[in-house]
């Protein structure tokens, strides 16, 4: 069952701002749960301001030397899922990606 003005986003809304008073405070979104006329989005770590970010964007950093950083793909306001390097891949010096985290051989010692 779909429940617009529950602040969470269900099959056939765009967006979801809550109450009456919520979404005339709200830029992007209007209190039928349908985008405003000129935004393109809502939420989301590729959003801002209404708009998606532009390509190239960063919208999550890497977190460690396996870890790859993720862009915006300048057409959506979802964040890419996050990606690693494979498990294998050199890393600080003569350790080795591994399941998301560089490993050094004597760390098995």
């Amino acid at each position: 069952l779909t429940v617009c003005g529950n602040k969470v986003v269900e099959e056939g809304e765009q967006c979801d701002c809550g109450s009456t008073e919520s979404c005339l405070q709200d830029p992007c979104c209007s209190s039928d749960c349908v985008l405003k006329p000129g935004a393109q989005c809502a939420f989301g770590l590729c959003c801002q301001d209404c708009q998606f970010l532009q390509t190239g964007t960063v919208c999550r950093q890497e977190k460690n030397e396996c870890d790859l950083p993720e862009w915006c793909n300048g057409t959506s306001a979802e964040c890419p899922g996050d990606v690693y390097k494979a498990d294998g891949i050199p890393c600080s010096g003569e350790g080795y990606c591994y399941k998301m985290e560089c490993h050094q051989r004597d760390e098995q010692c």
